[in-house]
């Protein structure tokens, strides 16, 4: 199977899981899949007070033409930053640059130095 982006895939793994949950014996309850014992548990989980934001951070400097480098990839940054040091937070599809906790630019993440980028500015 292929899939065309990281989201697709998400959505069949997880829909695999959950069908998978509910045809596998629980470990420790045979009697009960691992499906019925989540619902069970569920009742005892705490609500998580804000989503988890799972990125990686690396500390950059802006050069004098407005590009920080991550991966052998160029991102633009907004030019009043140039000169200046900003937060890069890089998730799987995406590098989201910071100046003084604020998010200034956003873009896709690129594999490839030869792909074209997409940018948006905070």
């Amino acid at each position: 199977m292929r899939w065309s982006s990281f989201e697709q895939l998400n959505v069949w793994l997880g829909a695999r899981c959950k069908a998978l949950w509910r045809e596998l014996p629980h470990p420790n309850e045979s009697h009960s899949t691992v499906a019925d014992i989540l619902e069970i548990e569920r009742t005892f989980m705490m609500r998580t007070p804000t989503p988890f934001d799972g990125y990686a951070n690396k500390n950059a400097r802006v050069s004098s033409t407005c590009l920080v480098t991550f991966a052998k990839n160029r991102y633009s940054v907004p030019c009043e930053l140039a000169g200046q040091q900003v937060s890069l937070r890089v998730y799987p599809t995406k590098v989201c640059i910071a100046a003084n906790e604020q998010i200034v630019a956003s873009q896709v993440r690129l594999r490839d130095a030869a792909k074209e980028q997409e940018v948006s500015y905070a």
